[in-house]
């Protein structure tokens, strides 16, 4: 069996993934930027990113963590819009928290395959 190549980048590409996450950018950004990092000049297009996260574990870690850096940038942002110590649209905060990190409104239940809940109702304890 033979091992599948890594992601070859230069030495401090995770602090500078990292960074780029703690300022709140997204994986598109963070794309660009192991583009511009990796050694053999090649492109980290949405597929590649996609498969290395799948295949190397190093790799999915630093992303994993970076998103979560990433959601905290945002997050602390909706605080201190709402304290009024920064100025934003809060529509494009809300927006931001809905597209890129799976926030709603509400939450709705639904049955196998999205459908009807199934719902009985039991007239005394003769009928459990």
């Amino acid at each position: 069996m033979t091992k599948k190549a890594s992601p070859i980048f230069q030495e401090d590409w995770k602090a500078l993934v990292l960074e780029e996450y703690r300022e709140g950018n997204s994986d598109a950004a963070v794309q660009t930027l192991l583009a511009e990092l990796r050694l053999d000049a090649g492109t980290c297009s949405a597929n590649l990113f996609n498969r290395w996260l799948e295949d190397e574990p190093e790799f999915s870690e630093v992303i994993l963590h970076g998103r979560q850096l990433a959601e905290a940038w945002w997050t602390n942002l909706g605080k201190e819009v709402a304290a009024g110590r920064a100025k934003t649209t809060p529509a494009v905060w809300i927006f931001t928290m809905k597209n890129r990190f799976n926030w709603a409104d509400k939450k709705e239940l639904s049955g196998s395959n999205g459908g009807a809940i199934k719902i009985e109702i039991f007239q005394d304890e003769a009928d459990v």
